[in-house]
């Protein structure tokens, strides 16, 4: 062989190993730049799910915040009518204004919750319920109480029931609002809705 074959199959050679490099560094680059792609993809699909799973969220805890806040005004009006009794044009426009015919409906509502709360909310939402629930029968406990000495002990473990109820649902406003003003990078791993 010459030089002159050496030399044509050294350049062929060359242009074989520069030809497979740049393959395999048009491959390497080309998977990267896919599962860069690909990756960006589903951010933005979990980025837009969030959203949309936000906003029912925002809307089940309006609701939700609806009826608690209607609740106590139910238990303040009953509370306050076994104290002071006001004309029958007041007492009637408190009643009116109490009863709000646009208020959810609590099933769909619970069920809602159930669905799109974080595991605080549902939690302080089960204690809501739960001590509502306590006030109600302190309520139909003294409601059925003869006067007498009884009569008062049960009057003191309603107001009990009425000043924890209302704690409780107090402090499941403040757990709706601190979730919804949460950032998801302020939680666990981004993680917002409880494990299910």
């Amino acid at each position: 062989m010459d030089s002159g074959e050496i030399a044509a199959l050294i350049g062929v050679g060359g242009s074989v190993i520069v030809a497979v490099v740049g393959f395999i560094t048009t491959r390497a680059i080309t998977a990267k730049t896919i599962n860069t792609a690909s990756a960006d993809t589903l951010r933005g699909l979990d980025a837009a799910r969030a959203d949309r799973l936000w906003e029912k969220q925002g809307d089940t805890y309006t609701d939700a915040l609806r009826l608690v806040r209607n609740r106590m005004a139910v238990r303040k009006n009953q509370h306050r009518a076994r104290q002071v009794r006001w004309d029958d044009e007041t007492e009637l426009r408190i009643a009116e204004s109490i009863a709000d015919p646009g208020l959810p409906d609590i099933h769909d509502v619970l069920t809602r919750l159930m669905v799109f709360a974080t595991q605080a909310v549902s939690d302080a939402a089960q204690a809501s319920w739960n001590a509502d629930d306590e006030y109600r029968a302190a309520l139909g406990k003294w409601r059925n109480t003869p006067p007498g000495s009884q009569a008062q002990t049960d009057w003191d473990e309603l107001d009990a029931a009425i000043v924890s109820a209302n704690d409780i649902d107090d402090r499941l406003l403040d757990v709706v609002r601190a979730d919804l003003h949460q950032l998801p990078s302020q939680t666990d791993g981004g993680q917002r809705r409880r494990d299910t």
